[in-house]
């Protein structure tokens, strides 16, 4: 499922660190690129309906690492902050998300597609 809203990056990572990677996902994140980051940052940004504040993600972290090793396949979960500071106010914010990843692993490298969806409710 290839859209206009799918985010994709690539993740190099050796072999015996996607086995254990349930155990230290701290190493997984380590090994997204500068570039991959500022691209989910820019992702996330742009599908915010409000973006008052300046936002900016932080605290990023892989939960629910997961990989089969039999058909090469796997998904994890990257949460974040979504943190704004308003100026005028002199006061911050921040909220808790995810992207929900689906991942190939081939020749020592992740490739990831997932889609975020803002969840805030608009009454």
């Amino acid at each position: 499922m290839n859209t206009q809203h799918t985010l994709a990056i690539n993740i190099h990572v050796p072999q015996e660190l996607v086995v254990a990677g349930a155990a230290h996902p701290d190493q997984i994140l380590k090994r997204i690129s500068d570039m991959d980051t500022k691209r989910v940052q820019g992702y996330v940004v742009d599908q915010l309906s409000d973006s008052d504040g300046g936002p900016e993600l932080i605290d990023l972290h892989i939960g629910k690492f997961q990989y089969d090793k039999e058909s090469g396949t796997g998904s994890f979960r990257l949460h974040f902050k979504v943190s704004r500071r308003f100026c005028c106010a002199d006061s911050t914010g921040c909220n808790d998300d995810y992207i929900d990843f689906r991942y190939v692993y081939r020749e020592e490298v992740l490739y990831a597609e997932g889609h975020y969806f803002q969840w805030t409710l608009n009454n």
